[in-house]
């Protein structure tokens, strides 16, 4: 169970890099270093598996709500978010292949000696918030939002980590402000993809004190769909150049100026990333980029206050190393990129 598991989780990756390589690829090396950090520090590699392995089946169900992904037997998103749930609340022996994983997650968090049913379930529960809104361009109320956010990115992603890593749940509380900076760089990083989606992550207080529009509003929409559209096909351009490349320079002396090659191919299109990312962001209507500059000061704001807080908490360092490269340090290198196109 637990290769067929690893292959899953394995698969997982490979579709995520090959769909965009460029918002995935650090944040998988990350992921991946947990498991070299574990060795180093003489700790029990299962945990990294498990990190791995429970990211990954939250991947695929993230994307089954967000209808990137089919739901198995003919389930709609929102009816199979719901089966998941409740197999978190009562695991069986008989469940389908994503549920088969999701106990392999919950017997190994077991045996090494925590359970994680009741963190999984609230991750679930947020994304059938997501499944339920999908489409529908719905206003919700900043309470509505952050309880969504609260279930996703504290109750569920934080406390579970803190349980994979030997951390005290107690400490939970010095590390929330790293939750919120990280959500609100989701929330930016991926508003052109939720805006077409039909999610609206800009509370309702917020449309009102900034006077957005219902024209505000679809403009930004018509905006995020040429934006997603433009970075899918750039991100497809990248991919079959790294192909070319392999082509090119499969010879095994030639592995220096391959890699070199791959290098200059990144780099340029990181760097054609940050153009694009600028022309949309100061293309916002007035309002929404109001809004956009609040939340980046917002997510520097919460990074320096948990700052701060590490100083009052001692964490563990696969813990501590962890949140910083796969939460702390995307989120700020983002923040002080989009900074300058807001000045």
């Amino acid at each position: 169970m637990q290769k067929v598991t690893s292959e899953k989780t394995s698969e997982t990756f490979r579709r995520m890099l090959s769909a965009n390589r460029s918002k995935y690829g650090f944040f998988l090396k990350a992921l991946d270093s947990a498991d070299i950090i574990a060795k180093l520090l003489f700790i029990d590699t299962r945990r990294a598996h498990l990190l791995k392995d429970a990211y990954a089946v939250m991947r695929d169900a993230d994307d089954i709500a967000d209808r990137d992904m089919q739901p198995p037997n003919e389930y709609t998103p929102s009816e199979y978010m719901k089966k998941l749930i409740a197999f978190s609340e009562q695991p069986h022996e008989f469940g389908d292949e994503m549920e088969s994983r999701l106990k392999q997650c919950f017997d190994l968090a077991e045996n090494i000696g925590f359970n994680i049913r009741k963190e999984c379930g609230l991750i679930l529960e947020s994304l059938l918030f997501d499944a339920e809104r999908y489409g529908k361009q719905k206003i919700f109320s900043a309470e509505e939002l952050h309880a969504y956010f609260d279930q996703l990115d504290v109750r569920g992603t934080t406390i579970g980590a803190s349980k994979v890593f030997m951390d005290s749940e107690d400490k939970v509380e010095y590390v929330e402000k790293l939750s919120y900076a990280s959500r609100i760089f989701y929330t930016l990083r991926d508003l052109s993809e939720d805006l077409v989606a039909g999610f609206i992550n800009i509370p309702k207080e917020v449309v009102e004190k900034n006077n957005i529009s219902k024209f505000d509003l679809e403009q930004t929409i018509e905006l995020s769909k040429t934006n997603v559209n433009y970075m899918s096909m750039m991100h497809e351009m990248y991919n079959l150049e790294l192909k070319v490349i392999e082509g090119n320079y499969d010879n095994p002396f030639k592995k220096i100026k391959k890699l070199s090659k791959k290098i200059s191919a990144m780099r340029a299109k990181k760097k054609e990333e940050c153009r694009e990312r600028k022309r949309f962001i100061q293309s916002l209507p007035k309002g929404i980029k109001q809004w956009y500059a609040d939340e980046v000061n917002k997510g520097l704001l919460y990074l320096s206050e948990y700052k701060e807080n590490l100083e009052n908490v001692k964490l563990k360092k696969l813990t501590k190393s962890t949140f910083y490269w796969i939460y702390e340090r995307p989120a700020k290198t983002f923040f002080e990129e989009v900074s300058q196109y807001l000045g």
